[in-house]
């Protein structure tokens, strides 16, 4: 086989590869968020900033916030058990126009949310929910500021490892 022939082939074999991975892709949300995967220990740029939900938050001291899902976050936190990544609370000022923005691009990246599963302690008509497809990985977009309502709402959007979330609440009573 001529050296051009065998180029040849290992692009096309490249290719479909390729191709066969973005096909195979999962829908819903993944196992983590930016560099940090469940189970991983905090980085050495996160810094401890206190405790929520049972767990132990921390935040990125190069990164306290940034963009997501196309739209400027006020507050990143990493949330740890047992010294373990389990969760992060990502939080944003948006208007309407803004949180549509937000609701699209994770509909684009995750697929449809999920309208079959309740709420976590608060059922909103502003809430969307997603779930990996093995279900061990859930989001859940919704507005926290529902007493008071301003023009700019606020808006969190939780990513958790369910399996960890759920045993960090009960060790702590939650």
């Amino acid at each position: 086989m001529s050296r051009f022939n065998y180029a040849c082939l290992v692009a096309v074999v490249l290719v479909i590869v390729r191709l066969g991975s973005l096909s195979a892709a999962e829908p819903g949300p993944k196992g983590g968020f930016r560099n940090s995967k469940w189970g991983d220990h905090p980085s050495p740029q996160m810094r401890p900033i206190g405790t929520r939900a049972g767990m132990d938050a921390y935040g990125d001291v190069d990164r306290p916030s940034g963009r997501v899902a196309g739209i400027d976050t006020f507050l990143i936190q990493y949330l740890f058990w047992r010294g373990r990544f389990c969760r992060v609370d990502i939080n944003w000022k948006a208007d309407d126009a803004e949180r549509a923005t937000i609701v699209a691009i994770l509909s684009r990246e995750w697929g449809t949310p999920d309208e079959s599963s309740p709420g976590l302690g608060v059922d909103t008509i502003e809430s969307w929910r997603w779930f990996s497809r093995d279900r061990k990985t859930k989001a859940w977009l919704h507005r926290i500021d529902i007493v008071e309502r301003s023009e700019e709402g606020l808006w969190q959007l939780i990513i958790q490892e369910e399996k960890c979330s759920q045993e960090a609440a009960h060790d702590s009573g939650l």
